[in-house]
C-alpha cells in the first residue's frame, strides 16, 4: 500500500498540478479559474463568442503550470530588435510563434477587422434609437453614392430620364438593378 500512495504522490509532484503548491501557484488557478468563466460566457450564455472563446482557450493553456508550452526567455527585452526570432521558428513551438504574432502586433488588426466585416447594420437602419446611429447610416450612405458616382453609374440615375442609360448599363455588366427604385419590378 506504501508503495501505491508513493507512485500517486511521485506521479502528483511530476504533474503539473504541484506547481499550485509553490509560491505564486494560486496566480495560475485563478487565471485558469477566469478562462473557464470566459469559455462559460461565450458558449453557453453565447456573449461575444468570436472573441470570448479563442481567449479564454488561450488563457487556459498558457496558465498551465509546468506546461512549457511557451518559452519566456525567447521574449525578455524589446521584441522587434530581438535576434531569437529564427530560433524560435527552429526550436519553439505552437505557443511561441502564436506569442510573436502578438509581439509583433499582427493579430489585433486581424481580428478586429475580421469582426468588423462580420457587423450587420440591417437592426440599426431600420430603427436607429441615437441621433448619431442615424448619422452614421447617412454618412454611410452617402459614402457608397459618392463611390457609385465617381464609378460613372449612378451619377444621374436619380432623374427618371437617365434610368434607362443605367438600366442599360447593369444589364450589360450583369449586375442586378432590382435595388433602383425607379425601375418597375418586372424589369
Amino acid at each position: 500500500m506504501t508503495q501505491f500512495i508513493d507512485t500517486l504522490v511521485g506521479i502528483f509532484q511530476s504533474s503539473g498540478f504541484a506547481r499550485f503548491g509553490e509560491p505564486g501557484g494560486y496566480l495560475y488557478a485563478i487565471m485558469i479559474c477566469v478562462g473557464c468563466f470566459l469559455l462559460y460566457l461565450a458558449i453557453v450564455k453565447e456573449f461575444e463568442p468570436l472573441i470570448l472563446l479563442p481567449m479564454a482557450f488561450g488563457m487556459i493553456l498558457a496558465n498551465l503550470p509546468g506546461s512549457g508550452i511557451i518559452h519566456m526567455q525567447y521574449f525578455v527585452g524589446d521584441g522587434l530588435e530581438h535576434p531569437m526570432w529564427v530560433e524560435i521558428l527552429n526550436n519553439g513551438g505552437l505557443a511561441d510563434m502564436l506569442y510573436m504574432g502578438v509581439k509583433l502586433g499582427i493579430y489585433p488588426p486581424l481580428i478586429f477587422l475580421g469582426i468588423g466585416t462580420m457587423t450587420d447594420f440591417a437592426p440599426l437602419d431600420l430603427q436607429p434609437q441615437e441621433p448619431a446611429a442615424g448619422r452614421c447610416r447617412s454618412v454611410r450612405y452617402l459614402w457608397y453614392l459618392h463611390g457609385r458616382s465617381s464609378a460613372g453609374c449612378y451619377r444621374h440615375c436619380g432623374l427618371h430620364p437617365e434610368a434607362v442609360r443605367c438600366n442599360r448599363h447593369h444589364r450589360r455588366c450583369r449586375r442586378p438593378h432590382r435595388h433602383l427604385r425607379y425601375l418597375p419590378s418586372g424589369t
